[in-house]
C-alpha cells in the first residue's frame, strides 16, 4: 500500500533521517529528501511575574527538577519514567518532576504517584496552550527533559526544549538519535536500564561544568531546527522537481 501511494511522487519529504532509513527498509525506492520540522521561540513572550508565583507556588528549584512534556499515553512509556524518577528522588530527595500535558493515562500515572508516596514531589501541571507553555517559562522551570518514549518521529518538546539549552534524557530508540548526539547535548539511555537514567539524571543534576556544555551543545544543535532552515530545506526540493 505504501509503495502504490508513494508510487507516482517524484521526491518524498521526510522529517528525519531515521524515518528516511526506515522508508528504505520498506522497500521505498522513490528519491527521498530529509527536512527537518522547522520552529520559532520567541523567549520575549516570558511573563516573569507568573514564571515566578508558579515557582512559588510549587516550591520548585530550577535546579533540582526534570520536565516531561507531551501526551500522558501509553505509547510515552511513562510507568517506566515515574519508575525512573521514583530511582531518583530515592537517592536525591530534595529533586521534583514536573509533568505538562494530558491523556488517557492521566488518572494511572497519579494512582502510581500515590502509590509510589512521591505525591508531593510530582507536579502535574495538566494540559497547557503552545503559548503558555513559553509565557509561563516552563522550560526554565528544570534543568533536565526526561522521556523514556520509544516511538517518537522528531517531537516538538525536544526540540523546544533544545532551543532553551536544556540537556535531554532520552530512550535510544529510532527518532531521538536525530535529535541527541548523545554525551554532547543530552544522553541516549538503553530504554531498559532504569539505573542507567537514574545515574545519568544525576550526574547533569550534580556536574555544573557538564550542564553548562550540554546547554551550549543543545543550543546548537538547536540552530538546525529553525523556520527559516526548514523553508529554505523545503524551496530547494520544490525548485530542483521544477528544474527537472
Amino acid at each position: 500500500y505504501m509503495k502504490l501511494a508513494f508510487g507516482p511522487c517524484e521526491v518524498i519529504v521526510s522529517p528525519a533521517e531515521s524515518v528516511k532509513k526506515d522508508l528504505i527498509e520498506h522497500g521505498i525506492t522513490n528519491p527521498l529528501v530529509v527536512c527537518n520540522n522547522g520552529l520559532h521561540v520567541d523567549h520575549s513572550v516570558l511573563d516573569k511575574k507568573l514564571h515566578q508565583r508558579i515557582k512559588k507556588r510549587h516550591k520548585i528549584i530550577p535546579e533540582q527538577t526534570v520536565l516531561y512534556i507531551g501526551r500522558l499515553s501509553k505509547e510515552k512509556n511513562l510507568s517506566e519514567l515515574i519508575k525512573v524518577f521514583y530511582s531518583l528522588q530515592l537517592q536525591k530527595p530534595e529533586t521534583r518532576l514536573i509533568l505538562v500535558g494530558n491523556g488517557p493515562m492521566r488518572d494511572e500515572l497519579e494512582t502510581l504517584v500515590h502509590l509510589y508516596d512521591i505525591d508531593h514531589k510530582v507536579i502535574f501541571l495538566g494540559e497547557l496552550k503552545h503559548t503558555d507553555i513559553f509565557r509561563m517559562g516552563i522550560f526554565k522551570l528544570a534543568r533536565v527533559f526526561l522521556t523514556c518514549s520509544t516511538s517518537e518521529v522528531q517531537p516538538m518538546s525536544i526540540i523546544e526544549a533544545l532551543f532553551y539549552g536544556m540537556p535531554v534524557v532520552a530512550s535510544l530508540s529510532q527518532g531521538m538519535t536525530d535529535l541527541i548526539d548523545d554525551g554532547k547535548n543530552g544522553f541516549l539511555v538503553k530504554r531498559t536500564s532504569t539505573d542507567d537514567f537514574v545515574q545519568t539524571i544525576s550526574q547533569i543534576l550534580d556536574d555544573d561544568v557538564l550542564f553548562q556544555n550540554l546547554s551550549k551543545q543543545a543550543l546548537k544543535k538547536a540552530s538546525q531546527f529553525t523556520v527559516a532552515n526548514s523553508a529554505k530545506s523545503y524551496l530547494k526540493v520544490f525548485e530542483k522537481i521544477i528544474r527537472d
